[in-house]
């Protein structure tokens, strides 16, 4: 269920207007489109994805039809990429991973970007080396490393299975707009057609460019994460904000483990979560840096916790991917990410209809 709205804390235009129709909105009992707007204004990673949104909100001129348009870009372009409703997204094998890097595959920069991107296997142990064999979250030692002796084990860590975890865990190729109506938004945002520039926009970053051609499989966009540990991640009920020093400054790859009272984290999750850059040296003498997880792709993924859970998004995708039931997944593989057209459609329609299930039934 989603909480009443707070009051108005904006003063000035465009955000004072627009939450003002987020407002009216739910003075009109409309369930659904008020919620998505307001805690998208309210939880927005940047300054100028809010303001995105506000325009967009007041450009609607308080026609619900576009506005429920509009919750639909945002839905399938923002949440449905970073919340998956069953669960982890699934992992390269950890026996494909030795966890060592091979120095035969480190003769130049071009030749080890070239096999990074075509081997799962050596992904994986870049991960494990920049990640310290560890679950940024718990502090768990990968078994397999433990056991090879790559790493000594902490005095109380435990040993265990390791995933890699993607923060952003759905393709991101889909056309978000497909098979909907030829009318605003969907021409005033012309701009939103797909995830990447959804991402992009709202959280003020160039995405398509971060995440470059490795896409999902990017290290800016992984990390390791025991199996428990990235289901609460991919289910949006953990997500990270940045660590402040004592002047109150965001501290470097250092963040704040946050959740939601109900499900209540595992205790022995840790507090606060930190990440490191590793440097490879080449054969050729340059020094190439795998960089930690982008703040900017854990920003927008914190905003979209924040949002799905008070909006209400949550309750919708598990409704969608009941554990029941049959679904259909979002993807047809999990190594290359390509887009289930049958799931994408079956999402657009339960979105459509949970939008307009309460105007529905006074009307």
């Amino acid at each position: 269920m989603s909480a009443p709205l707070p009051i108005n804390i904006y003063t000035n235009d465009p955000l004072r207007s627009a939450y003002d129709i987020c407002l009216w909105l739910e003075f009109q009992n409309i369930w659904g489109i008020q919620y998505y707007c307001s805690y998208g204004l309210l939880h927005a990673p940047s300054d100028k994805g809010r303001l995105r949104l506000a325009h967009e909100i007041s450009g609607c001129n308080r026609d619900l039809d576009v506005l429920a348009g509009l919750v639909h870009l945002y839905v399938l372009g923002l949440i449905r990429v970073f919340r998956n409703p069953t669960g982890p997204t699934p992992a390269i094998s950890t026996s494909q991973s030795p966890g060592n890097i091979p120095q035969q595959q480190r003769q130049n920069l071009v030749s080890f970007l070239t096999e990074l991107k075509a081997n799962p296997s050596m992904l994986k142990a870049i991960l494990l080396n920049r990640d310290n064999y560890s679950c940024v979250f718990t502090g768990d030692v990968n078994a397999e490393s433990w056991k090879d002796k790559l790493i000594q084990k902490p005095p109380n860590a435990r040993s265990g299975q390791i995933d890699t975890a993607h923060i952003i865990s759905q393709p991101l190729v889909s056309n978000i707009q497909e098979g909907m109506p030829d009318v605003p938004p969907t021409r005033k945002c012309e701009w939103a057609t797909t995830a990447t520039a959804m991402i992009g926009t709202f959280g003020d970053f160039d995405c398509e460019s971060l995440l470059g051609e490795q896409l999902l499989n990017n290290p800016v966009n992984m990390f390791l994460a025991t199996p428990q540990a990235h289901y609460y991640f991919d289910r949006l009920e953990v997500y990270l904000t940045p660590a402040l020093d004592q002047e109150g400054d965001a501290q470097a790859n250092a963040y704040d483990l946050r959740t939601f009272p109900d499900p209540k984290a595992p205790d022995f999750f840790r507090p606060q979560v930190s990440f490191s850059p590793l440097q490879l040296p080449m054969e050729d003498g340059k020094i190439y840096t795998i960089s930690p997880p982008d703040s900017h792709i854990l920003a927008v993924h914190a905003a979209c916790a924040n949002i799905a859970h008070f909006s209400g998004v949550s309750d919708i995708f598990d409704e969608l991917y009941r554990r029941d039931i049959d679904y259909v997944p979002l993807t047809v593989s999990s190594q290359d990410m390509v887009v289930n057209e049958a799931g994408f459609e079956e999402l657009t329609r339960a979105l459509y209809q949970a939008q307009w299930s309460g105007y529905e039934l006074m009307t």
